[in-house]
């Protein structure tokens, strides 16, 4: 199987988009976001391949994401 690159969202033919300005109100929002979420991710790579070590682990990475998703809520 030939590894396919990754589109960038201006490659892709706009009738295959979601419609993002229901979300977000410029493009420079979205920017922004998805900064922050690439971020956000890096955060976890202490989790990988332990996420599953013990139950601990599991609440703390649980616990991690639950914050990140409440504080990117109470922005919207």
């Amino acid at each position: 199987m030939a590894h396919k690159r990754k589109l960038k969202r201006s490659e892709v033919p706009v009738n295959l988009t979601w419609d993002l300005t229901d979300i977000f109100k410029t493009k420079a929002d979205y920017d922004k976001v998805c900064q922050q979420t690439t971020a956000t991710v890096k955060h976890f790579a202490d989790f990988k391949d332990h996420l599953g070590d013990s139950p601990q682990n599991l609440l703390l990475a649980t616990e991690k994401l639950v914050n990140v998703i409440d504080v990117n809520i109470d922005k919207t």
